[in-house]
């Protein structure tokens, strides 16, 4: 009985020992699987918007925005090494997207390279022509500021290669954004427009008293992009002049392209709804990897730019 004791104790020991050195792994494991910084920021942009470009100063007649777009989060990247927000912020997203009937993630015939998250802190002003008019002008833009915030989720896809290998050079960005903001005085737009007419020594407009009363603002937007690379037939083998021996233009040499961007998408809310299609055509030499130009209006907001193809 005491030898039999004896070996039972050891076991029960050496059980312990082992089931406190797989925990001890664990930590260890879960780190290696992770990345350091799972989500980092690298990129801060600022883009202003304003009229006075073009000597108007009426309707849209001011906007900026401060944004950061974090890094490209790789495709093998598990959630549970996102930080808690934005593993938050990647689930809604998915069941937004699945919701929709878009997301990339469950379509078979495309492969997603990487996902970004997007914060964003902005103003924007409207004012009717008349600046000079203090009474309520009926029959023209009605005064109103709007101050927001906004959160934003970028899925990046591409299509499979074909049974050659060969893959199509056409990018895809799925993207969601909310804005949450204020209508009326509390978004500070008179303030603001009188300080900037202040400063350029413009005279200041006299109707603010009847813009639009406070009121919470709600904006939803999700916006899908196509990108076309070397979409015109000047480039490469598709114009003569680029084959060999053609003694082609400037854009036959490596690292030039032509890219189309085209978008649609879709915003709900008491601020904006509205369907609406776009597009852009650029050109030039070791263009960055992004989706095009950060404008403010909804879903106007990229990925951090990566290295050019």
């Amino acid at each position: 009985m005491a030898i039999r004791s004896s070996i039972l104790t050891t076991l029960r020991m050496r059980t312990l020992r082992l089931a406190a050195l797989m925990l001890a792994a664990l930590p260890t494991a879960a780190a290696a699987a992770c990345p350091d910084r799972a989500v980092d920021f690298p990129a801060l942009s600022l883009t202003l918007e304003n009229d006075m470009f073009v000597n108007t100063d009426s309707n849209y007649t001011s906007g900026w925005k401060v944004s950061a777009a974090s890094g490209e989060v790789g495709p093998d990247t598990q959630p549970e090494c996102l930080p808690a927000f934005f593993r938050v912020q990647q689930e809604i997203g998915h069941r937004a997207f699945d919701l929709l009937g878009t997301d990339p993630t469950q379509d078979a015939t495309r492969q997603v390279q990487g996902r970004n998250f997007l914060a964003k802190f902005g103003q924007a002003m409207y004012t009717p022509r008349d600046f000079a008019q203090s009474a309520l002008i009926a029959n023209d833009r009605p005064y109103a500021g709007w101050l927001y915030l906004g959160l934003g989720y970028h899925v990046r896809s591409v299509p499979n290669p074909g049974p050659d290998g060969s893959r199509a050079e056409e990018q895809r960005l799925d993207s969601l954004e909310v804005n949450l903001g204020v209508i009326g005085p509390l978004a500070l737009a008179r303030q603001a427009q009188d300080l900037i007419h202040d400063v350029r020594g413009f005279a200041r407009f006299q109707g603010w008293s009847n813009q639009l009363k406070n009121e919470l603002g709600v904006q939803l937007v999700y916006e899908r992009k196509h990108k076309t690379r070397n979409a015109l037939p000047i480039y490469e083998d598709r114009w003569p002049a680029c084959r060999p021996g053609g003694g082609g233009p400037a854009f036959c040499s490596p690292g030039a392209a032509v890219e189309l961007i085209r978008y649609s998408g879709v915003s709900l809310g008491n601020i904006s709804t509205r369907a609406y299609v776009g597009g852009e055509l650029r050109a030039g030499w070791n263009i960055p990897n992004d989706f095009g130009t950060f404008s403010i209006r909804p879903g106007g907001d990229n990925p951090a730019p990566v290295s050019a193809p």
